[in-house]
């Protein structure tokens, strides 16, 4: 009978500590210090529970076993693991009744759809995502499958919407030579949903008899951006010397690779879309701007010279602006989620590796790099 009670303090530590000296709306209980709360895990004449480190799998149930269980001050509150040096909190290991975030559909059981929602918006800040997210968080394969799927639709559609509403506004509001015929602002926004070849939008709407054959369904562009994203998990395969020496699980890299894909529907939209659905939005944006100060700030003259610089500089920005993307998403997971020393440089490496590895496998498609450089 002890034994049983003892194991079951043990596997939930928050619950056992109320049951063994005082009610749980006593004041004693409400105030019992959190060190008691884990020496009460551990705390059985039983073999300790399992627990794990979080980044590399290792065994740490030895060192709660060599606690002087008796003086909770001997219990610390914090350990780092000894075979990968991962600062953590023995309550996130020893607490299987931990709660996990609210927000998150990867753990969310009440109203998924909408936790589907605050999570695909949350993953659009990196340093807020990776800062909440935990590697003691256990990690669901199912539900990151569903979040990569819809979790891009819903991102894709609602920066579409608000590009396409700024389109919109531009054609209504600004200098009456930006205004575009109902016919080019129907194909603009038939780009704004499918931007990843421009070509499509002539296609399904000609302005003159269509004689190329069918555009293919992404232009070179837009597909090395996403070749990019769906690269860079792997790029950290190919440095197992960090791997070993910092001991990360796969299963952290396949999770920070999901998340990835839904903020890459936001980060494809801005580095590998056609240069109008972000140059329009971007203009509507600068003279909205220049009204409020009066038309002081930049005369029209200079206007349509940036909006032309930006029609033929954007597709040459391309690189430069992906490049950015991935490295501070991959830089926030690597110094807030896996906590890898000196992890924004370990980003810029890799985004660099990725994409190089992206361009290498994509070069062996016939005709990709002629497409890519026309």
């Amino acid at each position: 009978m002890n034994d049983a009670g003892a194991q079951s303090a043990a596997q939930c530590p928050a619950h056992g500590a109320g049951e063994s000296g005082s009610s749980p709306g006593s004041p004693s209980a409400t105030k019992k210090p959190v060190a008691a709360t884990v020496m009460a895990a551990v705390a059985s004449d039983s073999p300790p529970a399992p627990c794990e480190c979080p980044r590399c799998g290792y065994d740490l149930s030895g060192a709660a076993a060599a606690w002087n269980h008796a003086d909770s001050a001997s219990c610390p509150m914090r350990g780092t693991c000894s075979e990968c040096g991962l600062d953590f909190a023995w309550g996130e290991l020893l607490n299987p009744c931990l709660k996990t975030p609210e927000w998150s559909y990867e753990h969310g059981h009440r109203r998924p759809w909408r936790c589907l929602v605050r999570t695909s918006f949350k993953t659009l800040r990196p340093h807020r995502l990776w800062r909440d997210l935990k590697m003691t968080h256990p990690i669901r394969g199912r539900r990151l499958i569903l979040l990569s799927f819809f979790g891009m639709i819903l991102v894709h559609t609602s920066l579409s919407l608000v590009s396409l509403a700024l389109m919109a506004a531009r054609q209504l509001m600004v200098i009456p030579t930006w205004r575009r015929t109902a016919a080019d602002f129907a194909r603009l926004a038939l780009e704004t949903f499918w931007p990843y070849n421009e070509r499509w939008a002539e296609f399904i709407m000609p302005s003159r008899p269509w004689t190329g054959s069918v555009p293919v369904v992404m232009s070179a562009r837009s597909l090395l951006v996403w070749g990019w994203w769906i690269a860079m998990p792997f790029a950290y395969l190919l440095l197992p010397a960090t791997l070993r020496r910092c001991r990360v699980r796969r299963e952290h890299l396949v999770r920070i690779g999901a998340y990835s894909l839904v903020f890459a529907s936001a980060g494809v939209l801005l580095a590998g879309a056609a240069p109008s659905v972000v140059q329009d939005p971007f203009m509507f944006v600068v003279v909205i701007i220049n009204r409020a100060f009066s038309g002081e700030l930049i005369d029209r003259m200079n206007l349509n010279r940036l909006d032309d610089l930006l029609r033929r500089w954007l597709p040459g920005a391309s690189p430069f602006v992906s490049f950015s993307i991935v490295c501070v998403f991959w830089g926030c997971a690597a110094s807030r989620y896996l906590k890898l020393p000196r992890p924004w440089l370990v980003a810029f490496v890799l985004t660099l590796v990725g994409g190089l590895l992206a361009m290498a496998l994509l070069a062996l498609w016939p005709g990709f790099l002629q497409r890519l450089f026309s």
